[in-house]
């Protein structure tokens, strides 16, 4: 019942990104903690066709199986022929499990606390911790495939 409810939530996400371009909603979790705490409120935008993902971009998620995720972007990983995505939590010691490319609903752009708003790359947390996820997710895809 739980995944059926969080599927259902995320599909509601995903089609009013779709419909509207952007969308905000609150963030409940812990996993992106200092950076996105339970209340604050992000903005999340539909990703275009011509848009390129960086290491260390705020993503929105769901799958099948879970809640909706909010996430740093790390690198693609193409396997069996289809694009995948791999992020990880600003509080986890693993990366994430491999995310197919539909489970992308947009990234984040606006972080918005209290009264103070942060615009993406541009804040200074934000580009701190995406050189540190970039050079982990170079290291990691390297050592993915020396052990393939």
């Amino acid at each position: 019942m739980k995944s059926q409810l969080a599927k259902a939530v995320g599909d509601i996400l995903r089609e009013e990104v779709e419909k509207r371009g952007r969308v905000n909603f609150r963030i409940a979790g812990r996993s992106m903690a200092p950076l996105l705490k339970p209340g604050d409120v992000v903005t999340v935008e539909k990703i275009g066709r011509k848009w390129r993902l960086v290491p260390g971009d705020l993503l929105v998620l769901a799958g099948d199986d879970g809640p909706i995720v909010v996430h740093q972007f790390v690198y693609w990983s193409f396997r069996d022929g289809e694009a995948h995505l791999r992020t990880v939590g600003r509080n986890s010691k693993a990366l994430d499990r491999l995310w197919p490319h539909g489970a992308l609903i947009g990234r984040v752009t606006v972080r918005e606390r209290g009264h103070k708003s942060l615009r993406g790359p541009a804040a200074p947390l934000w580009l701190a911790s995406s050189l540190f996820v970039a050079m982990g997710g170079v290291i990691t895809a390297r050592l993915e495939r020396l052990l393939k």
